[in-house]
């Protein structure tokens, strides 16, 4: 099944200031491109695979619905939920902030 892909706003904004985060703060902005890179393929395959993966049960993620799904992706994990054919993907945050 072929599924189309929504980002969040939180979503976005996540990517933007992991990208700020790596790019200025850690002074390698080739890091932050290929981090960049690296998150928006998982996520553009998400439309071919995202019922693949089973749901996961953590408590920090009850809030998006009872099937949440969560991929990685270079230490982040993309948070996302499948409503029909399409998936909404909530958040990116680094894989160890999730309970």
């Amino acid at each position: 099944m072929r599924y189309s892909v929504y980002i969040t706003a939180d979503a976005n904004n996540d990517i933007a200031s992991i990208v700020e985060y790596i790019s200025e703060s850690c002074c390698a902005p080739q890091a932050a491109v290929n981090l960049y890179n690296a998150i928006i393929g998982t996520i553009r395959s998400l439309e071919a695979y995202a019922g693949i993966y089973a749901p996961v049960d953590y408590k920090s993620l009850s809030k998006y619905g009872q099937k949440v799904y969560r991929i990685s992706c270079k230490g982040f994990a993309i948070v996302y939920t499948i409503e029909l054919s399409t998936v909404i993907v909530h958040r990116i945050v680094h894989g160890s902030l999730i309970t």
